[in-house]
């Protein structure tokens, strides 16, 4: 199921119209003269709306105005907005749009959220909505801007950058097949490092109330947003504003925190994938320790006969010390790993024996079958260090075996009973 599928997100016909009307600048927004703010949606201008205008009841909310009275427009061919009464120099597009952009986010925050306390800041040069939580302390700083050279600040907690709806901003290609509101958009300076730096990026359009998300297709897609693919970058994903949020973090929207939440499942993929990673490093790392220490202890160690209580020996015990069990005149004395398979019957030995360590530390291999490998390779080689007796040695300490004669001679008998 997409996004727009959900209740919070039904599309409409607006919503193919958020990029349609981006060059003209309609005022849509008036000020009441209790100080609070007044929308104007598309076919409202009735008697009451002209009445109020030409009272003074409705005025220009923008900073400066030299003659604030409005007069309502309505009509067919254009879209209803207000004009002023006395033609003058009129505002700058982007100014007007942005101040637009904030009186929207200011009425949507009293509304949405009444406790908060909601502060336009209308300087010309650093126009910004500012909202304080009164329980918290915690404030958001609300900034638009319809500028593709805009540069970012550095982040700051509680501070977003919010981008008007221009096609200069976010360069819209084509509507997704099969889905209104959905667009996908080339990638732009600005948009591209909002969406680098968050994974997306909000965009509105005051004139219609709406907002848009904008993110990656890849992204888009994971969160199930979107189905298809295109040869753009970007998606935007048109919705109402009434189905935003607001936290601590600034706005946010059901795609954007779809997005949130794929973001954090590969955040959560990728810590795991390191700690098995680091996990495995580190056993690597102590087996070859251990296969060192016990090299070491093979070559330097001073020779112990063995005993039933002695601790565990590195290295095979001394020829004196090896019980009669393994005379050399034995006929029955295997001298090599394929004899020691033939007294045993066991034909998977070698398999066995052969397998990596972590197999070995689980002792599948019988441990007095390691201390007489041990032995075999230490009398062959006259007591020089073999890869075998290091191996045993490695798992008699993990296993916690000590090598002795019994145990030896104890394995051997055990064998001959099998023949």
């Amino acid at each position: 199921m997409s996004m727009f599928e959900h209740a919070t997100a039904v599309a409409d016909s607006r919503h193919r119209a958020f990029f349609d009307r981006a060059g003209e600048v309609r005022q849509v927004w008036a000020q009441r003269t209790d100080g609070t703010w007044f929308y104007l949606a598309d076919g409202g201008v009735d008697d009451q709306v002209r009445a109020d205008a030409h009272a003074g009841e409705l005025s220009c909310p923008y900073p400066g105005c030299p003659d604030r009275r409005f007069v309502a427009k309505g009509g067919t061919e254009r879209r209803h907005h207000f004009a002023h009464q006395v033609a003058g120099p009129g505002h700058r597009a982007s100014s007007a749009w942005r101040h637009q952009a904030l009186l929207m986010l200011a009425d949507w925050s009293h509304r949405r959220y009444p406790d908060l306390e909601v502060e336009l800041d209308d300087r010309e040069d650093n126009e910004s909505l500012r909202l304080r939580s009164p329980s918290s302390g915690k404030l958001v700083w609300l900034t638009v801007t319809y500028d593709p050279r805009y540069q970012l600040p550095a982040p700051a907690p509680g501070a977003q950058l919010l981008v008007g709806h221009s096609p200069r901003l976010l360069l819209p290609d084509e509507e997704a097949e099969g889905a209104p509101g959905l667009w996908w958009c080339r990638q732009g300076r600005l948009v591209g490092d909002l969406v680098a730096d968050r994974g997306w990026a909000l965009a509105i359009n005051p004139q219609e109330r709406l907002i848009a998300t904008v993110t990656t297709g890849d992204l888009a897609r994971a969160a199930r947003v979107v189905q298809g693919r295109h040869g753009s970058v970007l998606l935007c994903a048109v919705a109402e504003l009434e189905h935003a949020r607001l936290d601590a973090d600034g706005l946010h929207t059901p795609v954007s925190d779809a997005v949130d939440r794929e973001l954090e499942r590969r955040r959560a993929a990728e810590l795991e994938r390191r700690r098995v990673a680091e996990a495995e490093q580190e056993r690597r790392r102590r087996e070859a320790q251990a296969r060192v220490q016990a090299i070491q202890t093979t070559e330097h160690q001073p020779e112990l006969a063995p005993t039933a209580h002695s601790p565990s020996d590195l290295r095979p015990p001394a020829r004196s010390a090896v019980p009669n069990a393994l005379s050399d005149n034995d006929p029955k004395w295997p001298t090599d790993l394929d004899g020691l398979r033939r007294l045993l019957d066991d034909e998977d030995l070698a398999r066995r024996l052969e397998q990596p360590l972590g197999t070995d530390v689980a002792c599948d291999v019988e441990p007095a079958i390691w201390h007489l490998m041990a032995v075999l390779e230490w009398r062959k080689r006259g007591g020089d260090a073999h890869p075998m007796a290091v191996r045993a040695a490695i798992v008699m300490n993990r296993c916690g075996y000590s090598l002795t004669g019994d145990a030896i001679a104890a394995v051997l008998a055990l064998a001959r009973t099998h023949q």
